[in-house]
């Protein structure tokens, strides 16, 4: 087999990057080879790649399929054993290849797998979703600060209430022992009243009693005077009745 190879010089593929060796760019602009460090096929499998973008490929550098998958291109197959742009013996059918056998089954190229990052489409829409998701987790924490504000606002507000009706609650029971005093001073003052109004009737009465009796005193002594005269007269008259009576015998002896 020929052992020409790319006139480049080597270079080591990039790090995540499958690398294609012993390839060759078929008409259709894929890519077909040898494929090693890939997560989805095995050292040395023959594998296909989609359509690249471009229409050239070089060895040691990085090719793009249109699905938007990378590969480090390696060493590339110079030999003319190929025939209509597949592998000959190895993806050809019966085409007298280098195999041992002389020829090889029918072997349908594997396509090559997205071993690197995501496409454009990927990860415009993985951008999407992301500022989505940021955009929700804003909006939630954003009501939930509301409803914490509301919730604070309503305790503050009840609170005040409560507050108020405690100051209400004080005003009038401070305002019905005002009341009350008032009352119990007035009905204190009232029988302060009442108490000396009684005192001086009886006084008063005590006071008539006692002119009563005088004046009666006075009448049964005024009575017993004037009774004490006309003994007096009566004597008198008596005495001068007497004397009379001696005078006229007298003048008549």
């Amino acid at each position: 087999s020929s052992s020409s190879s790319s006139s480049s010089p080597k270079a080591k593929a990039p790090r995540g990057v499958p690398t294609i060796s012993k390839w060759k760019l078929e008409s259709d602009n894929t890519i077909s080879g040898f494929i090693s460090g890939s997560n989805a096929f095995k050292d040395g499998e023959p594998v296909t790649t989609s359509e690249i973008v471009g229409n050239s490929a070089s060895a040691n550098s990085v090719v793009r399929t249109k699905s938007g998958s990378r590969y480090f291109l390696g060493e590339e197959d110079t030999s003319a054993s190929r025939g209509g742009g597949v592998f000959g013996g190895l993806f050809g059918v019966g085409g007298g290849g280098s195999g041992d056998n002389g020829s090889s089954s029918n072997v349908e190229p594997k396509p090559a797998p997205v071993t690197t990052g995501p496409t454009p489409a990927e990860k415009s829409a993985a951008e999407t979703e992301a500022r989505k998701k940021a955009e929700l987790e804003r909006k939630k924490a954003a009501e939930e600060a509301a409803a914490k504000r509301a919730a604070e606002a309503e305790a503050r507000q009840k609170a005040a209430e409560e507050e108020a009706a405690k100051r209400d609650a004080e005003a009038e029971a401070r305002k019905n022992a005002a009341e009350e005093a008032a009352a119990k001073r007035a009905a204190e003052a009232e029988a302060r009243k009442q108490a000396e109004l009684e005192k001086k009737r009886k006084a008063e009465e005590v006071e008539e009693g006692s002119d009563d009796a005088k004046e009666k005193k006075k009448k049964k002594k005024a009575k017993t005077d004037e009774a004490d005269e006309d003994k007096t007269e009566e004597k008198e008259k008596k005495k001068k009745e007497k004397k009379s009576k001696k005078e006229k015998k007298k003048s008549k002896d």
